[in-house]
C-alpha cells in the first residue's frame, strides 16, 4: 500500500428498494488501478516473452471500467442520519493496461513497456463497506463509506490479484413517486 499510488474512481449507481432495509446496487465507475507487481505477483501468460525472463518488478497503471453489482443494508436510521452496510461482486473491463517491466535475460538488466487492451474479468473482486449517509433534503442525502475490495481471481494481463483501500462519497437521490 502506498499513497502514491491512491488514485480516484469516479462513477454512478442505481439502486432498487427491495424492502424498508433491503436494496440491490448497481453502477459503472472508471479509474486508474496504479500499483507495483513483484514476480511472484505477475503470471506471464505461457509462451509469451515474459514468461522466458526473469521479472524482477512491473509499474502498472491500467485504466479500468467497473461494473459492480451488490446489496445494501440499512440499519434502525432516524430521520436524518442513517448507517448502511453493503457487500457484492464487481467485474473489470480493462480498457488499457501500460506496464514497465524490469527483467533479467541471459543474466543480463533490462526493462522495456507494453500495453495490452481488451482484458475482461467478470465477478472477479468482492466489495464490503459500511458507511453513514445523512439526509440533506427529502430526496438527497450524502453519504459517505469507507470498504475494502478483495480480489477472487487475479485481473489484467498478468492476473495480478489486486486488494483495495477504498473511500467512496456521493450524493443518494431517491425518486418519489406521487400516488
Amino acid at each position: 500500500f502506498s499513497s502514491k499510488k491512491s488514485t480516484l474512481r469516479i462513477g454512478l449507481g442505481v439502486g432498487y428498494q427491495l424492502s424498508k432495509k433491503l436494496s440491490v446496487q448497481a453502477g459503472f465507475f472508471a479509474s486508474s488501478k496504479k500499483y507495483v507487481a513483484g514476480p511472484q505477483d505477475y503470471k506471464a501468460k505461457p509462451g509469451s516473452y515474459w514468461s522466458i525472463v526473469d521479472i524482477t518488478k512491473i509499474d502498472a497503471d491500467c485504466r479500468v471500467y467497473e461494473i459492480p453489482l451488490s446489496l445494501r443494508y440499512d440499519f434502525n436510521n432516524n430521520k436524518k442520519i442513517g448507517f448502511f452496510s453493503s457487500a457484492g461482486l464487481s467485474s473489470y473491463f480493462m480498457k488499457k493496461e501500460a506496464y514497465h517491466y524490469y527483467y533479467y535475460r541471459g543474466g543480463v538488466a533490462h526493462d522495456a513497456e507494453a500495453t495490452y487492451k481488451g482484458n475482461q474479468n467478470l465477478f472477479s473482486v468482492i466489495r464490503f463497506s459500511s458507511g453513514i449517509e445523512k439526509k440533506l433534503s427529502k430526496q438527497l442525502l450524502f453519504n459517505a463509506a469507507p470498504g475494502v475490495a478483495i480480489p477472487l481471481a487475479g485481473v489484467g494481463e498478468g492476473q495480478v490479484k489486486l486488494y483495495s483501500l477504498e473511500f467512496m462519497v456521493g450524493i443518494k437521490f431517491i425518486h418519489v413517486s406521487k400516488k
